[in-house]
């Protein structure tokens, strides 16, 4: 199997652990850092690719390079992209690239996981990131 298809079977793997837990309290330990600060879909996806090899850094850059190339190729095409590599998902209440920034900063898990605009724009975007992982291994 290729790494590309490694890495994408890896984002399919994440995308399903973070909707199995929607809605339940687990979420927030799969979610949030060390640190305790709530984190998006990356810091999803890059836990389960260090679980996946297990401590084989000499795959790192490869299957980075290939995740980035997957989720830039996927950002691009999905409808609701900010525009922001970085910050993938827009937010209505600071608009713009600053404002997808800033909404990731300043908000918390509740407003970045569970409820109101912010969060249900991130499940959409889990949902269709899922899909269209599915859709390349085809």
């Amino acid at each position: 199997m290729s790494v590309r298809n490694i890495s994408l079977r890896i984002i399919i793997l994440a995308c399903e652990q973070t909707l199995e837990l929607k809605g339940k309290p687990e979420l927030k330990a799969l979610v949030t850092d060390r640190l305790n600060r709530s984190t998006g879909m990356c810091h999803v996806i890059a836990k389960t690719r260090d679980v996946y090899l297990n401590g084989k850094q000499r795959t790192f850059p490869t299957m980075n390079r290939h995740m980035h190339d997957i989720k830039s190729s996927f950002y691009k095409q999905w409808g609701h992209y900010s525009g922001s590599y970085t910050y993938p998902i827009p937010s209505k209440p600071h608009g713009g690239l600053l404002g997808s920034k800033t909404s990731y900063v300043d908000s918390g898990y509740e407003e970045m996981w569970v409820e109101g605009e912010y969060a249900d724009l991130r499940w959409k975007f889990i949902e269709d990131l899922k899909e269209y992982c599915e859709n390349q291994l085809k």
